[in-house]
Formats: C-alpha cells, structure tokens, sequence
C-alpha cells in the first residue's frame, strides 16, 4: 500500500512539473487567426483581449492593421477607465449605434473625447495618431508633459492641441515612434492602439519617486507664501513646497522688494538686544542698528532703542579695553538705556 501510494505521488509531482513547464497551454486562447504569434502586436493584442479592452471585428479576426474609428476609441477607453455608469445619453445627433452609446455619453462628461462641432460626433471617422495618443492623455488626467517631441524629426506636424500629449506619451514611452518618427496625421490602427492601451494599463506606483528639480508655481512675496511643484519622474505624481514669505526689507522707510512703505505710527517703537556678547562683525552690528532705529524714526512718533544685558564680554573686541569701546559704540549706534547682565561682572565690580 505504502509504495503505491509513493508511486501515485510521484506521479502527480511529475504531472505538476510538466504542467509548469507549459503554461500557455492554460493561458486565454486567442482566437484571432489575422495575429501571427511571431507579430510585434501579438503580445498587445493578448493584453487587450484578456481584459476586455479590445475584441475582434469577428469572432476570428482582430484585423490589427484596420484604423480606429472615434466610437472605437471611445468605447476601449471606457473600458480602460472601469465602464463608468453615465446619467444619460450623449448630446450628439449622429449616434446611430448601442453598442457605443454609452461609452460616447461618458467621452463627452469627462472629455476625454469631444465632438466635431455642429452637434455631431462622427463616430465612424478614423483618428489619427495625434488625435489617439491626446485621448489617452486626458484620461491619464493631462499630466505634465518628460519627453522630447523635438528628437523626432517629424515634430513640426503636430498640432498644437498634441504637443503636451506626445511629450507625455515619449516621456511614460507609451508610444517610440515608428521608423524614427511619430507620424501624428497618419491614421491609427487597432495594432498600435493595442500596444499603447497595453502600456498605458501597465504603469504602476514608483517605488522610489525621483523627483525633478522642481518649478515654482508661485513666487512668494513681502508677506505672501510661494509655491514650489516638484514631479516625479517616473510617475508623474507631484508634491508641493511652501516657499516661505521673504518678507519687507526697508530702506529709508520704504521695502526694496515691493515698494510699500514703513506704516506710520503715533506709538513707541521699543528695538532692543540682549546677549550680543561683542559678537559685533557679523550679520548684526551696531551700524545696522543705527540704521534701523533711524528708519522707524521716519514713520513712529518715537523709539527707544535698548539692551538687555551681557554686551560687554565674549571676544576680544570686549576684553581688550574691558569693554569700554563697545560702550562707545553703543552711544554711537543712539541706544537709551542698556542694563546689566551677569557678565557685564566678569571684569570686577
């Protein structure tokens, strides 16, 4: 009993070993007899028709080389996007077709697909390159655009409305141009639309983001934040940075950045300092207090400029004359009152 039992275990590992050596077998079978295993589109056409994106024009031929029609495109990005309930029918008069109805009605809410003008939607009109790749990219949500149009000799031909969507689309590389270029008035076909609909579906979340240098949407100002856009990439997700305020720099009471003057005052203006400790030659110096206690002079009715102690020790502008020349300054620089720290005793009583 044991070693039949062992016989029909090994069995069954030889069978699963088999199994895992042709998985097509169990794979969704294709049934388009026009789609050449050995074809560049054939991976894509498989994409497609597994997820219900695309079918065939019959039940054997996906005719990959046939154009897409508007309702086409209309009813496979539906599709893509999840078959969005829609409200209503579509506005336009020249739906003749069910098949398409729906998918038209949500083209024309989100639109991600418009009409021709006059009430019409022209859905048996084939699109062209340009008109495909600017259709995927309004349903990715009009990202920022990577990519350079300017590399493919043939740029100049596309339209205006195109520029943004092709820079995208070389950028997400759902489209590599054909022959080196990207023909944007030739006709699409269902093969192309298969590899573009297939890359499109395949892009994933970054796992690590790498972010551009950034562009500053907002310039901040004297008393208003900016706003600073960095995009990643990979994925064209985006993140923002507050750039802080710079705030007023006033020159004889008027700011050298905007202009605005100093706000006039019937009130006490009080500068003081404290803890300077005769660090006198940096950012802060006894001039540029002057300065300031000057500048508020124009616009107060008065100001008291004073110290809070510890002026006197801390370097050697200090303890060479036990502070004596920092006490000069001081006067100099207008202070009215300064009182004493605890170092203001490290030379004696």
């Amino acid at each position: 009993m044991k070693n039949a039992t062992k016989r029909i275990m090994a069995m069954l590992l030889v069978l699963t070993m088999v199994l895992g050596l042709v998985p097509s077998v169990f794979a969704a079978d294709m049934p388009f007899t026009d789609v050449p295993e050995a074809e560049w589109y054939a991976e894509y056409v498989q994409f497609v028709f597994e997820n219900n994106y695309m079918i065939g024009t019959s039940n054997t031929e996906f005719d990959p080389h046939a154009s897409c029609t508007r309702a086409m495109t209309a009813t496979v990005l539906w599709r893509v996007d999840g078959e969005c309930p829609v409200s209503g029918p579509a506005s336009f008069t020249d739906l003749t077709e069910d098949w398409y109805a729906n998918a038209v009605a949500w083209a024309e809410r989100t639109g991600v697909v418009n009409g021709i003008g006059d009430g019409l939607f022209a859905p048996d009109r084939a699109v062209t390159r340009e008109e495909l790749v600017t259709m995927v990219w309004r349903l990715a949500g009009e990202p920022k655009a990577k990519g350079d149009i300017t590399a493919f000799p043939d740029h100049a031909e596309i339209s205006d409305y195109a520029k943004t969507a092709f820079a995208w689309a070389i950028g997400r590389k759902i489209i590599n141009g054909s022959d080196g270029k990207l023909l944007p008035q030739q006709t699409a076909t269902r093969a192309q639309f298969a590899k573009i609909i297939t890359v499109f579906a395949n892009i994933g979340e970054c796992v690590e983001h790498a972010w551009d240098d950034g562009v500053v949407a907002t310039e901040p100002t004297c008393t208003e934040n900016g706003v600073k856009v960095y995009t990643c990439d990979n994925c064209d997700l985006t993140k923002e940075e507050i750039l802080p305020a710079i705030g007023h720099i006033f020159a004889n009471g008027v700011c050298t950045n905007c202009g605005e003057k100093m706000a006039e005052s019937d009130e006490l203006v009080i500068l003081f300092t404290n803890d300077v400790h005769t660090y006198i030659d940096g950012a802060l110096s006894y001039d540029n207090i002057a300065d300031l206690k000057a500048q508020f002079g124009k616009v107060a009715a008065d100001v008291a400029l004073v110290d809070a102690g510890d002026h006197i020790q801390g370097t050697a502008f200090g303890s060479m004359d036990k502070g004596n020349a920092v006490i000069e300054m001081m006067n100099a620089a207008g202070y009215d009152l300064a009182t004493l720290g605890n170092h203001e005793f490290d030379y004696g009583m």
